[in-house]
This record gives structure tokens, C-alpha cells and sequence, in this order.
């Protein structure tokens, strides 16, 4: 018991001394000394050379892998560069090929295939923005070229009739050539003057790019008094989205053709082809256009071909809505032709695949009976009445086209085709 006393009065008195030690003040501190304070320094664990980490410790994680940064690859060039001045080199190609089914009343169906367009293109700049070219050529079609004889009168050194003499002929086809657009264009702000070879104003279809039609042909309407091309030169310029203008002066002869009589090889009469076009754009996606054609100079027996035209487009989102009216003239004083035709399209793209068109048109060539009898099969009236599709593998550069037309005439035999076509374009 007495040691358990003393036991407890030290363990008190231990403690007591401490308790005063913690409650004494603490020493003045010397002069000079700064007298901020800062707070205790936890010395850091220490480890034994050697000893492991706990075994609850975790492992610090990896370094986070540096991306190496990705190096974009630049997209091809669709030109080249050529010359001293900054200029460049353009190709392009469009490939069309048929599959047809054709029935005409009374006669057995015909099946075929066909190389419809295989054009080859070139476009670029001389110099920038101020001299540009052109040249295309559609290698599916050949120089016609058809020989033959005919009676010419043969005078004699003294004035009289001698009587004739057969002489060899040569026809070049005004249709049948290769070559097809081929311009050089000299640019300014307000004008672009282009001379060479290249479509006439009249047509709505016609002026469209052979790619973009909704059809795998154009429509009769513009084939009979369009989709022409001639020599001559042009002056047009669309300003400011808001309009265009187009004037002409053509040779009359047609696609890369001239007179041929053993001494001319070149347009060498007076008469001339004039043509004018004007479109407006009233609002983004509409087009409301005119257009006028004719000859002039020309003499009694000398073919003319005068057209008038208006025709509206409306394209907006994914409706294609279009339709054009021509009045036409042709032919010499004697055996000219009146005539008239009228089309409208439609076309509604679906999840940019698939598009549906609709397209029908009226043309009657000979609106009077005077000059040629109605009663023949290519002076009455014709009705046209198609369907199709368009399947767009990649736009218009790659797409399947499938057509069903029916043509209607009132003096002739019907027509049926089926026409599918298969396109690529760059």
C-alpha cells in the first residue's frame, strides 16, 4: 500500500511539472531577432534502406502517353500548275453508257447498248482571272464524212451549154464531230468576251451540263430547236448573283463545220446567226430566263432558224422544278416551218439518294398546213410523257439513272423507250 502511494504521488508530480513547463512563457527573444513566427515542420517519414513500402500503399500511376500530334494530310489538288503567271491546268471526264429497250408500234422491239457521252475536258488559266481557256472533246463520235458524185452544167469557151459532167463530192456532218466546246475567254468586271465553239442561247436543258440532267436525254423540245453548238463569239457575265447576260454572233454552219468547194474552207456567205439571253434571280434558287435567236443576212434560199423563249428553274432544298416554252422558225422562204413546243420537269431528291422525276412536253414543228401537208408523220403534233430515277452512289459524280418515255404522235407511229444509264463525272 505504501509503495502504491508513492507510486501515484510521483506519476502526479511528473505531470504537474510538465503542465508548468507547457504554461511558462517563453523566452524573450534577442535583439534584432525577427520576430515572425511560422508553423512546425512535420518531419518527413523515414524508411530503412531497403525496407519494402507498406503493403496497402498504392503504385503511382504511369506517365499519361504523349499523343504525337496528327499530321493532316492535304487533300489532292484537282489542278495543276502551269506557266510563269500563276496559271493552271484543269482535267475532267464524263462517262455515260445505255442499256435501251425501244419498241415502235406495229415494228419488233430492239434491245442494245449503247456509249452514250464519253467526254474528255480541259480547263485552266493563262492568266489569272484575266485569260482562261477551254477544250472538250466527246471521243464517242466520229467525223462523218460521206463522198460521192452529182451533175454539174459544163459551159463551153464560148458561152453555150455543153452539157454536164459528173464530179466527186465530199459532205462533212454538221452532228458528227469530236470535237466539241473549245474557247479562249478574256475576263473583265463587268464583261467576259469568248470566241470559239461553244452552245447557242436557246434551250434550258440544252445549257445544263450533260451530268446533271434528270434524264438520260434531254427533252424534245430543246433537242429540236436547241442544243446547238456553233463558231462565233459571245460577250455574257452574271453580276452579282442577281442577273446574266449572253450575246452571240454565230457562222450559222454548225459544230466544227465549213463550206467546202475546193477553193473556201471557211463560212463565206453573209448571212449570220445572232443570239441573245438574259436570266434574273430574284431570290437564291430561282431562275427566270429569256431568250432570242435568228438569222440574218440571209437570202431566199439560205435556211434560218429564228427562235424565241422563256423558261423558269426553281431548285431549292431538295425540289428541282423547271419548264421552258420555244417558238421557232426554219427553214428557206419557201418551205419555212412555224412551230412551237412546251415541256415541264420535276424532281424531289430523298435522304440525298434516291430521286424520283417526272417530265412532259408538247411539240408541234408545223402549227400551219400550208407549207408541209399535217397529214405527214413529221409535221404533226407530238406528246411526251416520262418517268424516272436517280440513284446517287456519290452525287452526280457517280449515279444510276432509269428512264421510261413515251412519245405520242398524232400522224406517226408511237414510241416506247426504256433507258437505263450508269454515269460517272469528275
Amino acid at each position: 500500500m505504501l509503495r502504491l502511494r508513492c507510486s501515484t504521488a510521483a506519476v502526479v508530480l511528473v505531470w504537474a511539472s510538465a503542465l508548468h513547463a507547457q504554461q511558462a512563457p517563453a523566452p524573450a527573444p534577442a535583439p534584432g531577432t525577427d520576430t515572425a513566427t511560422f508553423p512546425p515542420i512535420e518531419p518527413l517519414p523515414q524508411q530503412a534502406p531497403g525496407a519494402l513500402p507498406p503493403a496497402d500503399a498504392q503504385p503511382l500511376p504511369p506517365p499519361a502517353p504523349v499523343e504525337a500530334a496528327k499530321e493532316e494530310k492535304p487533300a489532292p489538288p484537282d489542278r495543276l500548275s502551269v506557266g510563269k503567271n500563276g496559271g493552271f491546268f484543269q482535267p475532267s471526264a464524263l462517262i455515260q453508257l445505255w442499256g435501251q429497250v425501244s419498241h415502235l408500234d406495229t415494228q419488233k422491239t430492239t434491245t442494245g447498248f449503247r456509249l452514250r457521252r464519253a467526254e474528255v475536258r480541259a480547263k485552266g488559266d493563262i492568266l489569272p482571272k484575266k485569260v482562261s481557256y477551254y477544250v472538250g472533246f466527246d471521243v464517242t463520235k466520229i467525223f462523218s464524212v460521206t463522198s460521192g458524185t452529182s451533175n454539174v452544167a459544163v459551159t463551153g469557151a464560148d458561152g453555150t451549154s455543153a452539157g454536164n459532167a459528173t464530179v466527186p463530192t465530199t459532205t462533212i456532218s454538221a452532228d458528227r464531230s469530236p470535237l466539241q466546246d473549245v474557247y479562249i475567254t478574256y475576263s473583265t468586271d463587268y464583261a467576259d468576251v469568248v470566241a470559239g465553239q461553244f452552245k447557242i442561247p436557246i434551250g434550258l436543258e440544252s445549257l445544263q451540263s450533260s451530268a446533271r440532267l434528270l434524264f438520260p436525254e434531254r427533252n424534245k423540245v430543246d433537242r429540236e430547236y436547241g442544243d446547238r453548238r456553233d463558231i462565233g463569239i459571245k460577250v455574257e457575265k452574271k453580276i452579282a448573283d442577281v442577273f446574266y447576260y449572253y450575246v452571240g454572233i454565230f457562222n450559222g454552219n454548225g459544230q466544227n463545220t465549213f463550206n467546202v468547194d475546193g477553193k473556201n474552207a471557211y463560212d463565206n456567205d453573209r448571212a449570220k446567226d445572232l443570239g441573245l439571253r438574259l436570266e434574273a434571280y430574284p431570290i437564291p434558287g430561282l431562275t427566270i430566263g429569256g431568250a432570242a435567236y435568228g438569222t440574218v443576212g440571209a437570202g431566199p434560199k439560205d435556211t434560218v432558224r429564228n427562235r424565241v423563249e422563256g423558261d423558269l428553274r426553281l431548285e431549292m432544298a431538295d425540289l428541282i422544278v423547271q419548264g421552258s416554252y420555244i417558238h421557232g422558225w426554219t427553214g428557206p422562204d419557201a418551205r419555212r416551218l412555224e412551230g412551237h413546243g412546251v415541256y415541264g420537269a420535276l424532281g424531289y431528291t430523298i435522304a440525298e439518294v434516291i430521286q424520283p422525276v417526272l417530265r412532259l412536253g408538247y411539240l408541234d414543228i408545223n402549227t400551219g398546213d400550208d407549207i408541209v401537208p399535217r397529214t405527214e408523220p413529221e409535221s404533226g403534233p407530238q406528246r411526251q410523257f416520262e418517268f424516272g430515277l436517280n440513284y446517287f452512289v456519290k452525287s452526280w459524280e457517280a449515279k444510276l439513272t432509269g428512264g421510261l418515255s413515251y412519245y405520242s404522235q398524232e400522224h406517226g407511229k408511237d414510241l416506247t423507250e426504256f433507258t437505263v444509264q450508269t454515269q460517272v463525272a469528275f
